[in-house]
């Protein structure tokens, strides 16, 4: 296994463990939404399908927000 393999399978496991305490803080305190968009967010490097919805996210946000 080389270094970059080994990079992406920390990173995926890194971002599966972002979404699922993310999920969990949705029940219990802390920043339940913002943990999960962090770890898809690592995720969109590897999944063409994480990207596209990361996409949607950026335009929904760049409408929302004031300094859009």
């Amino acid at each position: 296994m080389s270094a970059l393999d080994s990079h992406r399978w920390l990173r995926r496991l890194s971002a599966a463990g972002m979404i699922l305490a993310g999920a969990a803080m949705l029940v219990l305190p802390g920043p339940g939404v913002l943990t999960i968009l962090g770890g898809l967010a690592l995720l969109e490097r590897d999944l063409p399908a994480v990207s596209r919805g990361m996409d949607r996210v950026r335009r929904l946000w760049s409408k929302v927000s004031p300094t859009g």
